[in-house]
């Protein structure tokens, strides 16, 4: 806004939201821009309330169309090179990432205190979605509490992964960076793609929770179920989520009847 930054509310025009919009779009994706521009509107509407502004500049703003890269997913063999190849509290991240299908920042957050190993049942693990604020109470699969039962005698720290619990997702030497570098050692291809200008990998630990939903899905689990344990929302959020294996989709064509007799 240069100068007018210092003038009344009522001096921010929607063109000027626009001119923002339609810059931000060129930096990041549209989904991105779409959270900055909600953010802006419910500003604006206290503002309103406040009696600071006639109308919300933000209303009626038109989002660029954008075409996102998408994360894809693992594979059997991939998780299994993932797994074999990590070790330490690496390997624990990997397997609550993919039997958990839980975000990185909301893997390495997990307590001991969240967990019930449920000696005589499957036991569960219990933790709040920090980008939700969703709290989910998921059973544990064998193989992760197996693996939980087995460092669970050797633990003092408060943390389930206590090296990996401080350390920041993001920067070139944050956790984001080293699950690339597993990924290398693993022989596993990020598939890097531009987007705005800078690379995005294809494969990332998100991917596993996106293994997560699909592998599911492929097996039959009804999205309503698969919703409960991811914490989505939405079936649009969920299906971004739902990577149907061509075996699965062939299944469901061959079921269509013979036209020919």
């Amino acid at each position: 806004l240069g100068a007018r930054s210092k003038r009344v509310l009522n001096g921010v025009l929607p063109k000027d939201v626009q001119a923002y919009a339609t810059r931000r779009a060129k930096e990041v994706q549209a989904s991105t821009v779409k959270g900055d521009l909600k953010c802006l509107c419910a500003v604006f509407g206290d503002a309103m309330k406040l009696g600071h502004l006639d109308k919300n500049p933000v209303r009626g703003i038109k989002l660029p169309k954008d075409q996102p890269h998408e994360r894809t997913t693992f594979n059997e063999a991939e998780i299994r090179a993932l797994f074999t190849e990590a070790d330490g509290d690496w390997k624990t991240a990997v397997l609550c990432g993919y039997y958990l299908g839980a975000r990185l920042g909301d893997v390495v957050a997990l307590r001991w205190a969240d967990v019930d190993l449920g000696m005589s049942g499957a036991g569960t693990v219990a933790f709040r979605q920090s980008k939700t604020g969703k709290r989910l109470v998921l059973p544990l699969a064998i193989e992760l509490r197996e693996h939980l039962e087995s460092i669970a005698a050797d633990q003092t720290e408060e943390h389930i992964m206590p090296t990996l619990a401080t350390r920041s997702p993001g920067g070139r030497d944050g956790l984001s960076a080293k699950f690339m570098q597993l990924l290398r050692r693993a022989g596993i291809d990020p598939q890097y793609v531009e987007s705005k200008g800078k690379p995005f990998a294809r494969l990332s630990f998100h991917s596993l929770r996106h293994s997560f939903n699909s592998v599911l899905a492929n097996a039959g689990v009804s999205q309503e179920v698969r919703m409960k344990l991811t914490g989505h929302k939405t079936v649009a959020m969920n299906s971004n989520y739902t990577h149907h294996e061509l075996t699965t989709l062939s299944n469901a064509v061959a079921k269509l009847p013979r036209l020919s007799v």
